[in-house]
């Protein structure tokens, strides 16, 4: 009998035992569910972001833009922007050499539509001259906003550029600082615009000097093809002046100020003699 009334009593003492732990969850579901009215249990809720979640990536995208602004209010004096037009077969006359005429027959080229205005930065480089690059087929015929034709002082239909006659003010080339540019940064980019120049800052990866007959001095080719277009005037992120955007073959380049500087010597002597 006493093992048997041992017994029982074991059995009794592990059912209120689990009775006991049973009320005890029920209990605490209830608490939870009156502290927590709108929490679901099944669900897993993300913890909220602090304060200072995104901060360093806010700032330096807006620590790029306040070096970007004030790097064109830095080189804006020195820039102009130049209207190209089409040339006319009079333009073309002047630097193309004399070809045979053609008949109208069915060989004869069709006649071609229009090409709409550019618009493209002019950059100072004497203190009444500014050097523009001007793509093939157009002639430079006034600054943005301005009625008055431009005058033209010396042209380069290989090189794509020209010289054309400015008011004394700004900064020009001779006086800018040189940016010995390595690659692998960023540059700014300053392009035309019809209310003025504009600039956006481009990452360019590897540069390498060649040689190139174009030019009195090697040209900096950059790999990665950026997207950079000929006629973009490229500046360091501190204000100093890296180059001229041109092509090199096939690959992106950028002509230094020391070519740029004896091809404006060229087209200014070319003028005097003329």
């Amino acid at each position: 009998m006493a093992a048997e009334e041992l017994q029982d009593r074991s059995r009794r003492e592990t059912r209120l035992l689990v009775l006991v732990v049973v009320v005890s969850l029920a209990v605490l579901l209830l608490l939870a569910r009156f502290r927590f009215p709108s929490a679901s249990i099944t669900t897993a809720v993300a913890p909220t972001p602090g304060p200072l979640a995104g901060l360093a990536a806010r700032a330096a995208f807006e620590d790029m833009a306040a070096t970007i602004g004030t790097l064109l209010t830095r080189v804006s004096p020195s820039l102009l922007v130049v209207q190209c037009e089409a040339a006319t077969a009079a333009d073309k006359s002047a630097h193309a050499p004399a070809r045979p005429r053609q008949g109208r027959g069915a060989g004869a080229a069709e006649a071609t539509p229009p090409l709409p205005p550019q618009f493209a930065v002019a950059l100072r480089v004497r203190t009444d001259l500014a050097l523009v690059h001007v793509p093939a087929g157009y002639v430079p015929t006034a600054f943005a906003g301005v009625a008055t034709p431009i005058t033209v002082v010396a042209s380069d239909p290989v090189r794509e550029i020209a010289l054309v006659r400015t008011t004394p003010g700004g900064e020009f080339l001779d006086g800018w600082p040189v940016a010995t540019f390595p690659g692998f940064g960023y540059v700014g980019a300053v392009d035309a615009m019809p209310g003025g120049p504009t600039i956006q800052p481009v990452f360019v990866g590897r540069a390498d000097l060649a040689p190139d007959d174009h030019w009195p001095a090697p040209v900096l080719t950059l790999g990665g093809q950026p997207a950079l277009g000929a006629g973009t005037w490229l500046f360091s992120m501190d204000g100093r002046f890296v180059g001229l955007v041109t092509r090199h073959g096939d690959t992106v380049a950028v002509v230094p100020r020391e070519a740029l500087v004896a091809v404006v010597a060229e087209l200014v002597r070319g003028v005097a003699t003329q």
